[in-house]
């Protein structure tokens, strides 16, 4: 007898299907427009932002495309939330040019420069008015430190700046998005020591660690160490400033950075080779069954190396991308490409709002 296919719940892609053709791209424009709308604010105080969102909320009374206006008032409305959760607070005064003895964890892969660490740490024990996370500089250290280490540190701490020149880097947006509260350096002293390593606490950055360390052993004194860590999990931080230059004359910088090419082709490959082993022990094992499990061992391969690779922009998109294409296939639900990249935008933004000021997320999306 015929196997009778047991019918599946459809209700996101009967959702898909009622958009109707483009206004899933509208909503996704619209859900955009209002996250840049509170972006570009110089302050968050600012009426205009309260203002826009109670206008939008009263047009939703009348305006005939609901949905769009509604969309925008949910950007504009999400991003405010988020900016609030991350708006670092000021130093105190009597903390601005002194000595202070800080605990806590290395949450970064260190990039290490002739004469100079720089690294990412998290504070485990705080006093009132210092941020949580902390950007700091060791010139001439003695001992490295290492990522998911725990340090006691004696440091001098500043307030997050960079230069404002138009069309320059923003790096105080980038310290801010990365919640980043203030930046220092750390002061030589003999109270300054390696208290254990937390591997546990942070298995995928001591993962990470652990491949590049394995890749500096490999190839100790070659000028491949760097690249080959930047295309194996991300970890740009050995890549000398001459290969950089060598990279942008030649247009491939984008090739070193994890991106959408790279996950697609593990995906690509995690998939080929789950269905080949479905069907080896049963040759007439349903199709069905074998692209679902297929489309399953895609989307949680291409999470773990874009997670791996450390979640950037374009591998965040590029997760979202191919998880709506999967579901679709396992939906047996085709749909428009417009509508997949429309979900993968939603879902970048909903992740982090502030993408909307890096360059990735309009080059990555323009791109595609």
């Amino acid at each position: 007898m015929a196997r009778t296919q047991r019918p599946r719940t459809v209700a996101a892609s009967h959702w898909l299907e009622q958009q109707g053709g483009a206004r899933l791209p509208l909503q996704a424009l619209a859900f955009m427009a209002g996250i840049v709308w509170v972006a570009t604010r110089a302050t968050l105080h600012a009426p205009a932002i309260p203002l826009t969102l109670l206008a939008a909320t009263l047009l939703l009374a009348w305006r005939r495309p609901r949905h769009l206006v509604l969309a925008f008032a949910v950007g504009i409305g999400w991003t405010w939330l988020r900016a609030w959760a991350l708006q670092p607070q000021a130093l105190p005064e009597d903390v601005l040019g002194t000595d202070l003895i800080v605990v806590g964890d290395v949450v970064s892969l260190p990039e290490v420069q002739p004469g100079r660490v720089q690294f990412d740490f998290s504070l485990r024990e705080t006093r009132p008015g210092l941020p949580a996370r902390l950007r700091l500089s060791w010139f001439d250290a003695t001992s490295a430190p290492r990522a998911a280490e725990s340090w006691q540190l004696v440091v001098r701490l500043r307030a997050p700046r960079g230069f404002s020149n138009p069309g320059g880097y923003d790096y105080e947006g980038e310290l801010y998005r990365a919640g980043i509260g203030a930046t220092g350096y750390v002061r030589e002293s003999v109270r300054n020591k390696l208290l254990a390593r937390r591997v546990r606490a942070y298995p995928v950055l001591a993962l990470r660690a652990a491949i590049v360390r394995r890749i500096e052993q490999a190839l100790p004194a070659s000028s491949a160490t760097g690249v080959i860590s930047g295309l194996a999990v991300g970890a740009s931080q050995h890549i000398t400033a001459g290969q950089w230059r060598v990279f942008a004359a030649t247009g491939t910088t984008h090739l070193i950075a994890i991106s959408g090419l790279h996950v697609t082709m593990i995906a690509a490959l995690a998939m080929v080779l789950t269905q080949a082993a479905w069907r080896w022990p049963r040759r007439r094992a349903p199709r069905r069954a074998c692209a679902d499990v297929s489309c399953l061992s895609g989307a949680l391969v291409a999470l773990a190396y874009a997670v791996l690779a450390g979640f950037s922009v374009p591998t965040q998109r590029t997760v979202v991308m191919l998880a709506c294409a999967l579901c679709s296939i396992w939906l047996r639900r085709a749909q428009p490409p417009a509508n997949v990249l429309a979900l993968a935008l939603i879902g970048v933004l909903l992740y982090d709002p502030h993408a909307v000021l890096t360059a990735g997320l309009w080059l990555s999306f323009v791109a595609v």
